[in-house]
Formats: structure tokens, sequence, C-alpha cells
């Protein structure tokens, strides 16, 4: 319900951001913004085309019985290298607002010359590696019970638990989830208690200091919460792998977790991450509300008649907008 609205606005977010990013302060943060879309979106547009989301609604059917077993494998593979590029980005992020805490001198050229190179690498390359094995998988529509709703599953030609874990991405997916849980469990800590030891050099600061200060801060809570949005996706499929691994016994709790896969996929990918932007800058905020309304907006006042202050009447003014070329000098 709220995933195209999202996905939209991630999207005027994204080019706003890529059209301006040598105005934005603290760019290391947007350009990993930029890196955690693109799984994002991809995923977003994948559970559509792979059946994921029609499937649910028993749609196409038919068409998606003829596809074969070499395109319906890439959607699947898509959804799990997503999930796990989105981790990787999501632990970048939080990174990046540590060392803009720990290191704030030497943060912006670390992050410009070596640590945002290697982020796209194993953000991008990682999770290929994790899921190559996925390509390789013999995918076919499932049609549940009702002979309408369908989902995509695979066949294995192992028995054994290990080799079953290697075929499929579930396994790859709760395993990395428990490691995420724990290294971003750290790195927020860390970030936390490095910022309040850094609070009151801020708050004695000068004004311009302590308004680079509060952008610093509303970009960390943003990467703390979307990382809490990131661990119930992990928390999902950690789930799903439990559903899988107790048995065939389980298939309605298993069909019934499953089903709750578009609107948590929705949250922790692209409701939270896109609608908590706006908040947190101030610069994409006003870029986006000039891509999506006029320069020039109404406000209706009400004016008293200088005869009768009992007659009242609205008139419209004109206001153009100048904020974007107000906030290129000071950018939050």
């Amino acid at each position: 319900m709220f995933g195209l609205p999202s996905a939209l606005l991630y999207l005027a977010e994204c080019y706003v951001i890529f059209v301006n990013r040598k105005r934005l302060r603290a760019s290391s943060f947007f350009n990993l913004f930029l890196l955690r879309s693109i799984p994002s979106l991809i995923n977003f547009v994948s559970a559509y085309a792979g059946g994921h989301r029609f499937g649910r609604a028993g749609w196409f059917l038919s068409f998606y019985k003829l596809v074969p077993t070499q395109i319906l494998v890439i959607p699947f593979f898509i959804g799990y290298w997503a999930f796990h590029a989105e981790n990787f980005a999501s632990a970048f992020m939080l990174l990046n607002r540590l060392s803009s805490v720990f290191m704030p001198l030497a943060h912006v050229r670390m992050w410009r010359n070596f640590l945002f190179p290697i982020s796209v690498i194993v953000t991008v390359g990682a999770p290929a590696i994790i899921c190559h094995r996925i390509l390789f998988l013999d995918v076919f529509i499932r049609v549940q019970a009702d002979n309408s709703t369908f989902t995509l599953d695979y066949f294995t030609r192992n028995t054994n638990f290990e080799d079953m874990a290697w075929d499929g991405g579930d396994f790859w997916a709760a395993v990395f989830g428990i490691i995420f849980l724990f290294i971003c469990t750290f790195l927020n800590l860390t970030t936390i208690f490095a910022y309040h030891r850094q609070r009151r050099q801020y708050e004695s600061g000068q004004q311009t200091t302590n308004h680079i200060a509060r952008l610093e801060w509303k970009l960390t809570v943003y990467a703390l919460a979307t990382f809490l949005t990131q661990l119930l996706m992990c928390v999902y499929q950690i789930v799903i792998w439990a559903c899988v691994i107790i048995g065939a016994s389980t298939t309605k709790l298993f069909l019934t977790t499953f089903n709750q896969s578009p609107w948590i996929n929705d949250l922790s990918t692209i409701a939270v991450p896109a609608w908590l932007m706006l908040w947190a800058s101030t610069m994409v905020r006003t870029l986006v509300a000039e891509m999506f309304f006029e320069n020039t907006f109404v406000v209706w006042v009400t004016s008293r008649a200088t005869t009768n202050l009992s007659d009242k009447s609205t008139t419209p003014i004109s206001i153009r907008l100048r904020s974007s070329q107000a906030l290129t000098q000071s950018v939050m």
C-alpha cells in the first residue's frame, strides 16, 4: 500500500542527491545512501516482475507457467542479492557515522579516497558471491491449494542438510542476518558512546559548528533507525529458514510468515529510508519539494476592509521559493 509512493519518493531523493551531490555536506554519507538505494529499488521492481507480489494476489498465473526456468531464477537471485547488499550498505553507513565522530578531520578524505570505493565493491560483489549458486537452481512455480496464488520454489538434488544449505538462499540469508545483527549492534553502541563524548565539544562551538553537528546527529539517527528496520528484515529471514528446516508440517506457518514479506520488505527497504531522509536533510527535503510542486505556490490570507472590519475576504498571494539557493551555503 505504501510501497509505490515510497519508491517514487526514494527515486526523487536519489535524483536530487545525485544532481546536487557537490552542494551537500556529509557527501560520503549521501553517496552511501545512493549505494543502498540501488539494491532496494531493484528488489522492489523485481518483487513484481518476478511474480512474488503478483503470485500472492494470484495474478498472471498462466503467463508465469510459460516462463522458462532460466528467467524465473533471476528475480529469485535478485531478491537474495538485494537482501545481502542492503545489509552491507547499512553496515557501511553505520561505519561512516562512527568515523565522522572518531575522526572528523580525516573522515572526508578517508571515505572519498579509500573507504567508499571499498564499500561499493563489497556491497555489489560480496552478495553476488554468496548467492551465485542460486543461478544454477531449477526454479519453478508452486501453485498453492487454492489453485490461484503461487510462489517461486526450487528443486534440490541434495538430500543432506549441508548440501541443501549451499543450494538455496534461505540458509545464508539467516546466517548473514545474524552476523549483521552483531556487527551493526556493535557499531551502533560504539557510535552512540562516541557521540555522547563529543556532544559537549559540539555544544561549545560556534553557530556554524553547531549547525554541522545537528546535521551529523540527524544523519546518525537516520542510520540507526534504518538499521532497526533492516534488522526486522533479518529476523524475517531467520524465521523463514526456521520454518524450512522444521519440515513439511509447518506449511501453514511458512505461508503465513511468507505472506508478510511485501509489507516487511517495503517498510524496511523503501518506506523508512525514503521518508526519514526528508527529516534528516533540509536540503534534500527542499529539493524534493521543488520537484513535486511548482516554484510558486498560493497562500490564502484573510484581509479586512478598512471601512468595514466585519467584511472578510480571501486573497491569493503568490510567493516564489528561493530556498535551494539560500541553502547553498548552509546545507543541512
